[in-house]
């Protein structure tokens, strides 16, 4: 699921577990540039900051 489709109207019943591979066919995958995110996003910076914090 896509966080676009994430709103307060949202039934989880609408998604049974037995409809995902039909939906995988349909839709990309929303994990499948999980990897690629740390490119985009990089973390270093939050964990500098919570180590400046004592966390």
């Amino acid at each position: 699921m896509y966080w676009t489709e994430v709103k307060n109207d949202l039934r989880p019943e609408a998604y049974p577990l037995d409809s995902i591979h039909d939906r995988l066919k349909k839709e990309k995958c929303p994990f499948s540039s999980y990897f690629d995110s740390k490119k985009k996003q990089h973390f270093s910076p939050v964990l500098e900051w919570l180590s400046a914090q004592g966390r």
